[in-house]
Formats: structure tokens, sequence, C-alpha cells
């Protein structure tokens, strides 16, 4: 048996059926678990895992490697599920399209608005680009018919196990079916806003843009545009090549 969490509110009571080796505890009115557990199975690495928090969106785990040569390293660390995030491009108008949203943790900052491109987690049973493509339909109205994988990244492994998706899509007027803004039973109040592409480079070259994901896809579709001028360049000295509109994607 685990160390005992302390008694909280009236909400929170023992869930006996988690309590072979582990110590529980439940929050009925937010669904979250608070208990112990001193290993997890289908740890390839022999480490320790211990569960400290579950919540319906992530889980609170400290990890500890005893064997390592420079001694034991422990860390906190938040379990979530995979997420995947798309670059919308409107080859109508050689735009991408964003959205702007409260990102709520970051409070202590002057400002909690982030312009990102489309994003989120995985539904349970869900493929990656499954769940780009109910992402960028919700979150921007627009429905792309076909997406190609640009990376697979962890967003921040300091902390949590979180892995991200990265796909690229090409769209035209025709594929918007709404005005997006995300689901309104998740609390989302999604502004969407679609610029020129070369706004959208201005931006990063100023500095403006501060949701790594989007500096990520920013700057894949930078290095692929001064690839194809450099081949247009070659081909013909004069070709000059504008936005993405002269990027080489096979989709």
């Amino acid at each position: 048996m685990g160390a005992e969490y302390s008694a909280g509110p009236a909400n929170v009571f023992l869930l006996p059926e988690l309590c072979t080796g582990i110590s529980a505890r439940w929050n009925t009115a937010t669904g979250t678990t608070f208990f112990f557990q001193n290993h997890m199975p289908n740890n390839p690495h022999g480490l320790s895992v211990r569960r400290i928090i579950k919540t319906p969106a992530y889980r609170i785990i400290r990890i500890a490697d005893h064997q390592h040569p420079e001694g034991k390293i422990s860390r906190w660390a938040v379990e979530r599920k995979d997420a995947v995030a798309v670059i919308i491009h409107n080859t109508d108008h050689d735009t991408l399209v964003l959205t702007r949203q409260p990102r709520l943790p970051l409070y202590k900052r002057q400002d909690i608005y982030l312009l990102e491109i489309p994003a989120g987690v995985m539904d349970a049973g869900e493929k990656p680009e499954e769940a780009a493509r109910r992402e960028a339909d919700e979150e921007t109205g627009y429905r792309p018919m076909a997406m190609m994988p640009v990376a697979r990244f962890f967003t921040s492994p300091g902390y949590t196990t979180e892995q991200m998706y990265l796909y690229y899509a090409a769209v035209t007027d025709a594929d918007r079916v709404s005005k997006g803004g995300g689901m309104e039973d998740e609390q989302e109040y999604i502004q969407v806003t679609e610029q020129p592409v070369d706004y959208w480079f201005e931006m990063l070259e100023k500095n403006e843009i501060h949701d790594a994901k989007t500096l990520i896809a920013l700057q894949w579709l930078a290095m692929s545009t001064e690839l194809v001028e450099v081949e247009d360049d070659c081909d013909d000295e004069d070709a000059e090549t504008s936005g993405l509109n002269g990027l080489k994607i096979t989709l």
C-alpha cells in the first residue's frame, strides 16, 4: 500500500476496486482519481513508474531510473494522449489558415491568446490522419481531402509523454464546409484567421509566432519554398516564386 492521499472535500472517497496494492481516492466532481501505484506494466526500459493523479485528459506520474550508471534519476511527468496538427494551405488564394484562441495556462503572461495552426488530441482508436482531418474541420471549417505527413515530434519531452503528428493539407474554397470555431461542448472559442503565406512568413521573421508547433510548421514551409526557388533558379535564372503556389508537393 502506498502513501495515503490526504482527505479532501466531501466528494472525494475511496475506490475499493482500485485498492489492490493501491491507495486511491476519486473526486466525483472532476472525474479525477488520486492514487499511488508502485509499478506500471509494459515498460521496456525497466523504469519505476508511479501514477499519482488521473484525470479524463492526463495522468501525473513519477518516473525513476534506479539502474542508471550515474545514479538514480527521478522525474515528475504528465502522461497525455498523442496529438495532431495540420498546416492548411488554401491554394486558390495562396493563404494559410491559422487559429487564435485563449490558452489559460499562460495566465502569468501579458497575452493569453496564441496564433496557432489547428491541432488537438487524438480520440481513442483514431488514426493520426483521421484526427488531423477532424481537427481541421472543427477548428477552421475546412475539410481536407488529401493530407501529407510532415513530421512527428515530442512537444516537451522534459515533462510530458505527448507526441505530435504534423500534416500538410492543400485545400480550396470548395473544401470549406462550415465557419469552424471549435466545439462549444469542449469550451473551444476559436477565431479563424486566413492570411497570405508571405504574411505568416513575415510574422515568423518578426518573432511574432510563439507557439512551438506553429513555428515548426512555418519553418518547414519556408525551407520547402526556398528549395523550390533554388530549383527554379537552376532551370531559369529569371524565374521567381512567391508564397507556396510554386511548392512541388504531391498529395
